[in-house]
């Protein structure tokens, strides 16, 4: 299997932009299609959660024969514990949740979630034509056991465990799965956190193994029991004890194996696939960290190759705005190295400039990586917004320089915001070397020119909120260059319409308004503010 995920949580795409990346996947390499769909299709099970732009069944099916003729296999996921926002954020789905107000985690003890749950389920197989595969999510659902809840989860972990808990709720849901010869998917961080589940559920389930921090030839490894990075000194003595049949690479006991997960989990007696990302949390909204995300794609693909896993998924996470052309340096490392399985990095970045640009080019990476770094108001949770929230909360900038004052980081992230201005100025400076020399692949160049201007212009952006915040927390006087602020904000707006008129074809209108807005709407206010105080 290698698959490809396409998440349709933020990303309302269009049914053209589907189709166009569709035909992309399928001539990189790709035999597989992971459909993460939440609110994009109209339910019958539940269709007040439908997104006023979601698809029909019957449009959404058309999508699904056009994946099947091109050769891909349409997998479904559903998420069916953690990550359900979208639905427990309904009044009328209040009480599927864990507990009141809380609307992320469905209540693994309520007979009344798995009934909704297997309704919806079936209700995928159907759309889908008796899928191979569904995936039922299971990630993240760190919340499990009852820490917050006020319902039943505490009486019942006064006597069973969090495994015992997750694995009641997981076999209501992959036994009629299994009994209808469909494969389960879960993803298997919860797994990693509680091995004892390992030895509770059905070896018929295959394990999705994702980390997208770690990086081919790296010496870090996730430790998922503490939750972090670590280097060989930092691994916990534990975990290395557990572990030792697999943490180290097959060249020595000094370099570490940052994939040695999925050799631990097919030691199990578990089918294991290694997923990547193209986007994942710590990238902002108009660029990705490609350099990681490179690195980790080769990494995964690479143990894929090697006979370490029993596939390779790609998967791209929509709360990270910035649109698929920005990925293709990740989609296209499968082609690469089906041609060329010991092909390294730079053979790579060759390969893909020649083949996307017509010719070699040294600087496109390096200038792709200059705008991977963030500053105050580039990312997602400094924006006040993740997979829950369509809206950014009131009052959201004030809190935030109120919590950086607090903290005293307030001339920090000013200073970095300097640095990496600097960064941002020189990419633009070799994307527009650039536009004289390609042969082709002009609109790709012109959408990471755009980008590195709207990196360029919130650098700028927060440079002012943060002098005018400092100014204020000084009780000093508060006067910046009224033309520069202005001239700001003017690019800004300008940006934002530039920015919305790019995802015209590839985001419904509706949902583009909304993400365009997430984007630029509390900064641009801020800014308007600024430059109103400071005329009065």
């Amino acid at each position: 299997m290698i698959a490809f995920q396409f998440n349709l949580t933020v990303g309302h795409f269009t049914e053209e932009y589907l189709k166009k990346w569709l035909a992309i996947i399928a001539a990189n390499g790709y035999d597989t299609v992971l459909w993460e769909i939440e609110d994009a299709v109209r339910w019958d099970t539940c269709p007040e959660v439908a997104a006023e732009e979601a698809f029909t069944k019957a449009e959404f099916k058309s999508i699904l024969d056009f994946s099947s003729e091109l050769g891909l296999n349409n997998i479904p996921l559903l998420q069916t514990l953690a990550h359900n926002a979208y639905v427990l954020n309904l009044e009328k789905y209040h009480h599927l949740a864990d507990h009141p107000g809380f609307i992320e985690l469905y209540c693994p003890l309520n007979p009344d979630v798995h009934d909704f749950l297997n309704t919806w389920i079936l209700e995928h197989v159907e759309l889908f034509g008796d899928p191979t595969h569904f995936h039922l999510g299971c990630d993240e659902a760190w919340a499990l056991g009852g820490q917050y809840c006020d319902g039943k989860c505490p009486e019942y972990m006064k006597d069973h465990s969090i495994s015992e808990l997750f694995t009641q709720h997981l076999l209501k849901l992959t036994e009629p799965l299994i009994a209808q010869g469909i494969t389960p998917i879960i993803w298997a961080d919860m797994l990693l956190k509680h091995n004892e589940i390992l030895d509770m559920i059905p070896k018929e389930i295959t394990l999705f193994d994702w980390m997208y921090e770690t990086q081919y030839d790296g010496n870090i490894i996730y430790e998922w029991e503490t939750n972090k990075l670590c280097s060989l000194s930092e691994i916990p003595e534990k975990v290395k004890s557990e572990y030792k049949e697999f943490l180290f690479q097959r060249n020595g006991k000094d370099q570490l194996n940052p994939f040695y997960t999925s050799l631990f989990l097919k030691s199990k007696g578990f089918k294991v696939v290694g997923c990547s990302a193209t986007a994942s949390y710590g990238d902002n909204v108009f660029s990705l960290r490609d350099k990681l995300h490179s690195q980790n794609c080769f990494g995964w693909f690479n143990e894929y190759n090697s006979g370490n896993t029993n596939g390779y998924a790609l998967t791209s996470w929509t709360v990270h705005l910035f649109p698929y052309e920005m990925q293709q340096r990740q989609v296209l490392l499968p082609d690469f190295l089906a041609r060329y399985p010991k092909g390294n990095m730079n053979q790579f970045q060759m390969f893909f400039t020649t083949k996307i640009f017509g010719m070699e080019i040294d600087d496109f990476f390096e200038a792709c990586e200059l705008l991977s770094g963030n500053v105050l108001f580039s990312y997602t949770s400094s924006l006040g917004f993740n997979t829950c929230i369509l809206e950014t909360p009131d009052k959201h900038i004030e809190k935030t320089l109120e919590k950086l004052e607090k903290a005293n980081d307030l001339v920090k992230e000013l200073e970095n915001c300097h640095v990496q201005l600097e960064k941002y100025l020189k990419a633009l400076t070799l994307f527009k070397q650039m536009e004289t020399e390609i042969t082709k692949g002009r609109d790709l160049l012109d959408l990471w020119i755009l980008q590195s201007k709207n990196m360029i212009n919130r650098a700028k952006s927060s440079m002012l909120i943060l002098d005018f915040k400092i100014a204020e927390a000084k009780n000093t006087q508060i006067h910046l260059p009224q033309e520069n602020v202005d001239k700001t904000l003017s690019e800004l707006q300008h940006l934002k319409l530039a920015t919305s008129t790019m995802y015209t074809r590839k985001i419904k209108p509706v949902r583009r308004k909304q993400i365009v807005s997430l984007m630029f709407d509390c900064v641009e206010s801020e800014l308007i503010r600024i430059s109103r105080q400071q005329q009065d």
